[in-house]
């Protein structure tokens, strides 16, 4: 296999289908799985599941949405370097833009708790969230001659671009040490394929087949999810609440989900004349997204510093879509996590410091090449700084989340090395009730 700029599939290679990257194995399901994690976890192992920041939003375990206590707007960015190994040689790309944005408040004023010195038994947060879940970028070719006639030279050209986004709506309750959330929201996206398979021979006699296919998709998204607050050890002094020690158990997921695909498709050959293959417009389809489950530990130390273990799930087995049909298998990955904070400076406040994270993941991606399952790893490391932005009591974050990983089968391995940005602005002063005397 040869990867390169295709310089010979000039007719339709058009801005519309220009991949963002150049990724092989991103052919094949609904593409590269996007990371489902925002920056603030990013270099934590991109754990979920048992995470939660009074801070920041988590929307992929609802319930963490009610441990937070500022209203906190979220934007991420990213930069991914690609290397795409082959047998044949090597292709380095690059690509980037907008990963999420999201809004996560608490529906009470947390200014009002303190000064009615009234704390609420039950506390409920709410989330909107989009983000993408997967994409498609290839530009690659194959050349060879055809093993039945020598003069006969054979090349495949293939190009793919497309997106799948997801937009959530979150909520979440917590009594007591229980916290429980539900997502709702929806699936949709297009995804473009195209296949052009030429062969020519030193007699001048040559042919060009040409293969379009799009299809979007739209569906229906939610899951649930739960968290459980332990506190172990002593119990700390008045005003060092945040000294106490607490072991968080977490877990989420749904069951398969339903969608629905709409299909174009214009087959045609190139010849002496020009002959329609295969043709249909707006054909409609279903498809089947699969279940999934994720469950993590989470130890923290007051403020100062965490450590999780997370097991995530994915039937991919389950996995139907009749626009693009693809045998996948289930998936499954480990993540491992610290953070911590190495400044002690007791002059600065607590949430004015820098925390630095490091973590760990391993397991299967769901594609197959040629009967074997691709494996995949990375390796993390992420910074916090704190920010002052606008009123002098607000304090905001700027999160860094560094990757460096690997998805490798026989013939194929990808090395990329991703930049995660996250800006997390906040504001306490949401649903106050201010009060004249």
């Amino acid at each position: 296999m040869i990867i390169n700029g295709l310089s010979a599939f000039s007719q339709i290679n058009d801005a519309n289908t220009q991949p963002k990257e150049n990724s092989p194995l991103s052919r094949l399901g609904l593409g590269n799985l996007t990371p489902q994690y925002f920056a603030v976890s990013a270099g934590f192992g991109g754990m979920t599941a048992a995470y939660r920041d009074k801070y920041s939003v988590n929307p992929f375990n609802p319930a963490s949405i009610a441990a937070m206590r500022m209203t906190a707007y979220e934007i991420g960015l990213y930069a991914k370097n690609n290397d795409v190994k082959t047998g044949a040689g090597n292709q380095k790309s690059w690509s980037g833009g907008l990963n999420y944005m999201a809004l996560g408040f608490p529906t009470y004023s947390v200014i009002n708790e303190i000064l009615d010195r009234k704390p609420r038994e039950i506390r409920w947060g709410m989330a909107f969230s989009l983000m993408p879940y997967a994409t498609t970028g290839y530009n690659i070719n194959s050349i060879s001659k055809s093993p039945n006639a020598d003069s006969v030279v054979v090349a495949n050209y293939f190009l793919g671009s497309g997106s799948t986004y997801r937009f959530l709506w979150g909520n979440g309750v917590v009594y007591k040490n229980f916290s429980a959330g539900a997502n709702i929201g929806f699936l949709f996206g297009k995804t473009t394929a195209i296949r052009q398979l030429a062969l020519s021979s030193i007699l001048g006699n040559s042919y060009v087949d040409n293969f379009n296919d799009d299809y979007s998709m739209r569906g229906f998204a939610w899951n649930l999810g739960a968290q459980y607050d332990i506190a172990i050890g002593a119990k700390p002094k008045v005003g060092e609440k945040d000294k106490q020690k607490h072991v968080i158990l977490g877990i989420f997921g749904n069951p398969t989900t339903p969608f629905t695909t709409t299909s174009n498709r214009v087959y045609n050959r190139i010849g002496l004349t020009t002959d329609t293959i295969s043709t249909f417009t707006d054909k409609k389809g279903k498809g089947t997204l699969p279940a999934e489950i994720a469950m993590g530990v989470m130890y923290e130390n007051g403020v100062n510093f965490k450590a999780g273990v997370e097991y995530k799930m994915v039937n991919w087995s389950g996995y139907k879509n009749d626009a693009k049909p693809d045998a996948l298998r289930d998936a499954g990955q480990l993540s491992l996590g610290i953070e911590f904070i190495a400044n002690k400076n007791k002059l600065t406040g607590i949430d004015e410091k820098v925390r630095y994270r490091f973590g760990y993941r391993t397991g299967k991606d769901p594609r197959v090449v040629n009967g074997t399952q691709v494996s995949t790893w990375a390796a993390t490391a992420g910074l916090s700084f704190p920010m002052r932005v606008g009123r002098g009591s607000q304090i905001s974050y700027l999160n860094l989340g560094l990757e460096y990983g690997k998805l490798q089968v026989k013939t194929l391995s990808e090395t990329y090395f991703r930049i995660n940005c996250g800006f997390t602005l906040n504001d306490n002063t949401w649903f106050l009730k201010r009060k004249f005397n």
